[in-house]
């Protein structure tokens, strides 16, 4: 998961973060007045990034194909998808366990 710093902190502590996104794959949300501006990930989430811009917006589930780099992403990212459908009162939504 990642972290949230602040500009301040992140120039601060650049080479530390750096060497914590390389060694042990940590991720960090560079953000200015408590939004995000910026992230530190490894070079490899560039691609993912690329690759999911390719494949365009609005193509469904199929759209997230290859997006997340492991299964816990993909379950903690349905799972808010299901957090935020179960508060509209238009549709029912059953539990996913």
């Amino acid at each position: 998961m990642e972290r949230v710093v602040s500009v301040a902190e992140a120039k601060r502590n650049f080479s530390e973060l750096m060497a914590k996104v390389s060694c042990k794959g940590e991720e960090y949300i560079v953000a200015r007045r408590g939004k995000p501006m910026a992230a530190i990930v490894r070079p490899e989430w560039i691609d993912v990034i690329h690759a999911s811009k390719k494949r365009g917006k609005g193509k469904g589930v199929l759209g997230i194909v290859g997006s997340f780099n492991n299964l816990q992403n993909f379950v903690r990212e349905v799972e808010k998808i299901y957090t935020l459908r179960s508060k509209t009162k238009d549709r029912e939504v059953k539990a996913i366990r």
